[in-house]
């Protein structure tokens, strides 16, 4: 194999290397209105569909109008919203997203440091070859006491995550090829 054809393969390799391989994908769930009146529920209010292999999300954030109006006890943590990434109907990482307490506020909901990282570390631990149904979902959790109410006004959340790239897999695939290339005809003289 020629010098050039061995140069094009090193290049081709350094060059899908040096770029990441990775694609930045922004998703948008949302806006929904939710309302429990009474009752445990875990209901799906608004969620979407990972890209097949995503490697690492960058960013989650959302906001919603989120109170409690019924007549029975008062836990903002407790009759909440959360955000949820699910495998196949299993969640693998949740955290708090809205509160319910008296009297209707606006809450914004962003992700970070240590809690950005053990999401990505359940990210890392998903078994992408099972063809997994993976999704981000914002559920309730309400409680169930006679007199609670959950309501929810415009829920919605976006993710920044990052996905490989298939032009610069497909890069790779013809370095390695034409490194092979070049070591068969190279033991071949």
């Amino acid at each position: 194999m020629s010098f050039l054809k061995k140069a094009f393969a090193a290049a081709a390799l350094f060059t899908a290397f040096t770029t990441g391989a990775t694609a930045s994908v922004m998703q948008f769930a949302g806006p929904v209105n939710y309302s429990s009146y009474g009752g445990w529920h875990n209901d799906k209010l608004v969620g979407f569909q990972l890209a097949q292999n995503t490697v690492l999300i960058d960013s989650l954030s959302g906001s919603s109008t989120t109170y409690d109006q019924g007549w029975g006890g008062n836990d903002f943590y407790g009759n909440r919203l959360y955000v949820t990434l699910m495998d196949n109907g299993q969640s693998l990482w949740s955290d708090f997203f809205a509160g319910g307490a008296r009297g209707a506020t606006f809450q914004s909901y962003s992700v970070s440091g240590a809690k950005l990282a053990d999401l990505n570390n359940a990210l890392a631990g998903i078994n992408w070859s099972t063809t997994p149904d993976v999704q981000m979902q914002v559920r309730s959790s309400t409680i169930g006491y006679p007199g609670w109410q959950l309501h929810a006004k415009n829920v919605q959340f976006q993710a920044t995550s990052e996905v490989p790239e298939p032009a610069s897999l497909a890069i790779i695939g013809l370095g390695l090829l034409g490194l092979v290339a070049a070591r068969r005809k190279a033991t071949k003289k």
